[in-house]
């Protein structure tokens, strides 16, 4: 009876992927092989616990969370039993896009044509823009969960042909404001989305801009936004806009409101979202398009005629905030 354990796996390769690692290594050469176990934790000392067993040398990890970084290791184990010794812990983080962590790191300092990669990292926080960033054409900005950027006066983070991924999350959100704790609303300009080649806003929380967000020719995935205290408009859509925006919150917006819709061709999805203290509107759509913002909430009283301006379809309103509801439930 073989009573010798197997060969620890070696080659060992991660890869990152959205929600998902898959790991790989080379396959042991014992002829009574009966598969692997593969085990992760969060810590990278203890708390190792089985994640599943595969015969050959692959496995796929998947339902995880994006950057949060886990530790496993692999063993090999016999037909008849016999479990060999773990290999090395090794670490990785599921991302959004493969390669994000090889992407080198901001300085803190930011300004100027980014006509490159650059991630604004979590480990460097808080981010100042001293003036205007402009993503160029060949330019690519990634911001981690929990990033600070402040603003100094009269500055803009501008997507000019050029892509902003932002991934914040739920319990840590990107956060967008002036660089004075003190400074009132309209302080610096915001973030403005030109011809964007790629735009992603997840959970990034805008306070105290000109106007929060500004999008023409672009098509941004917004979801869980919250903007807020601007003196000019919370979003402005303009020529060729077609944003999607779900389960955020538009509140205590002034100037112009929540929402100024003009120019031709704008097609906005917006759905699940909450609208509350927008003054002295919550949309004002000056397009020749009817908009359409059904499936939103408008605060405990609901929608008021004079809070809307232009052609806009509410029904059906939700009753409830969605925040508070299923809608959003799987926030990541």
């Amino acid at each position: 009876v073989d009573s010798r354990p197997p060969a620890m796996p070696t080659g060992l390769l991660v890869e990152s992927l959205d929600n998902r690692l898959r790991l790989t290594w080379a396959a042991n050469q014992e002829t009574d092989m009966g598969g692997y176990e593969i085990q992760a934790s969060n810590t990278a000392i203890s708390g190792y616990a089985p994640v599943g067993t595969v015969e050959s040398p692959s496995f796929i990890l998947d339902s995880l969370r994006n950057f949060a970084i886990l530790h496993l290791k692999v063993r090999a184990v016999e037909q008849a039993g016999n479990q060999g010794p773990f290999s090395a812990p090794f670490s990785a983080a599921a991302l959004p896009e493969p390669g994000i962590d090889r992407v080198s790191e901001s300085p803190q300092m930011l300004g100027g044509e980014l006509n490159g990669e650059l991630r604004l990292s979590k480990a460097l926080s808080p981010y100042t823009v001293r003036s205007n960033l402009i993503i160029g054409p060949s330019g690519k900005l990634y911001i981690e969960p929990g990033v600070t950027v402040l603003f100094a006066p009269g500055t803009a983070i501008m997507a000019s042909q050029g892509a902003i991924l932002a991934y914040g999350q739920l319990d840590q959100p990107i956060r967008f404001a002036p660089l004075s704790d003190s400074a009132g609303p309209g302080t610096y300009t915001g973030l403005i989305l030109d011809q964007a080649s790629q735009a992603v806003l997840q959970f990034v929380h805008i306070d105290r801009a000109a106007t929060g967000v500004r999008i023409s020719s672009s098509a941004p995935e917004m979801i869980g936004l919250d903007i807020s205290r601007s003196s000019q408009a919370a979003l402005h859509l303009m020529d060729q806009a077609e944003p999607s925006l779900s389960c955020s919150r538009l509140h205590n917006n002034q100037g112009m409101g929540a929402l100024v819709v003009e120019g031709m061709g704008p097609s906005p999805d917006f759905h699940a979202n909450v609208f509350s203290a927008n003054a002295p509107f919550h949309v004002q759509n000056f397009s020749p398009m009817t908009l359409n913002m059904s499936r939103n909430h408008w605060g405990p009283n609901g929608p008021r005629i004079d809070q809307f301006l232009g052609g806009v379809l509410l029904e059906p309103v939700l009753p409830a905030s969605p925040l508070d509801t299923g809608e959003c439930a799987t926030l990541p």
